[in-house]
């Protein structure tokens, strides 16, 4: 949504899209979304669910050409898929029915806007999700895609992988050592993050509790948060 929209208010000649889209917001919005921008936070990093509400309230003909009638449903399929996000981030009780919900919203809109890759993945994200789990799931062995493993002088495992934030991928970081190490490059931070497995427990305790990291088998932070800094390469 973040280059559908900025993209798609660049094209209406609208200049300063960031100024169009904060002109949208409600005001605890527009405050949150100053303090970010002090914060040396890019205005494309900062449309998120938690305000796409707020720009569709206002600016349904923005929506009109890839979803017509359907424009003024947005503004609850956003709120819905915002709720079930912080669900899943705030550790609440987890509802099935509203997780399914956001999945389905999710798809309608990549169909909308005719990404079919993107339509395709979050179909298998929810059909692996809901599948009946009565055991344990066995970790699989992932297949080196995007992927570098190696080892360091000491002989322990080395697994290297790259994502936009800081996210932690459940089936390369559990087959790992405890004294193994796992390297994310996060292309967001410029930076890079070593660790090694007992390490991630310890710090990250929380991501592993998460129905995101145990089900879907993916965590990604919105931010990095400040403890992940100890772990700069």
């Amino acid at each position: 949504m973040r280059s559908y929209i900025s993209k798609g208010l660049t094209n209406q000649n609208i200049e300063a899209w960031d100024k169009k889209y904060y002109e949208s917001l409600i005001q605890p919005q527009k405050e949150q979304w100053k303090k970010k921008l002090d914060e040396g936070i890019n205005p494309f990093q900062l449309i998120d669910y938690g305000n796409l509400k707020s720009f569709a309230l206002n600016n349904r003909s923005f929506f009109e050409r890839d979803f017509g009638n359907q424009r003024n449903t947005l503004p609850t399929v956003f709120g819905q898929i915002y709720e079930a996000r912080n669900m899943i981030c705030h550790f609440e009780v987890f509802d099935n029915d509203k997780a399914d919900k956001a999945y389905l919203h999710m798809i309608y809109i990549a169909v909308n806007l005719e990404m079919k890759e993107l339509e395709n993945d979050l179909r298998k994200l929810k059909n692996n999700f809901f599948n009946p789990i009565t055991k344990t799931p066995e970790i699989s062995i992932p297949k080196p895609i995007n992927m570098k493993s190696q080892e360091n002088s000491n002989n322990n495992e080395i697994i290297e992988y790259s994502a936009a934030r800081l996210t932690f991928k459940r089936d390369l970081i559990e087959p790992l050592g405890d004294e193994d190490y796992f390297i994310v490059n996060v292309s967001n931070d410029n930076s890079s993050y070593k660790m090694k497995k007992t390490e991630f427990y310890e710090t990250f305790n929380n991501v592993t509790k998460t129905s995101s990291y145990k089900n879907l088998g993916i965590y990604s932070y919105q931010q990095t948060p400040k403890k992940a800094l100890n772990y700069l390469k």
